[in-house]
């Protein structure tokens, strides 16, 4: 597990192309929000991605 990463993003559950994309990219659905951040009734999809590509040559995510 050491080598995992996991990277996250949010998504508008109306927005049925972006969570297609997302899906399509292996991220998976993990928590369902009512409202987004600003508290408008905008249901947010917290989807997750976990890799196990990590580190092992000394790379980061972000690059």
């Amino acid at each position: 597990m050491a080598d995992c990463v996991a990277m996250e993003v949010d998504v508008n559950e109306q927005n049925t192309k972006a969570v297609e994309f997302y899906q399509k990219l292996g991220f998976e659905t993990y928590e369902r929000t009512a409202q987004d951040d600003q508290g408008k009734d905008y249901p947010l999809l917290r989807m997750k991605l976990e890799t196990v590509e990590a580190n092992k040559q000394g790379k980061s995510p972000n690059r």
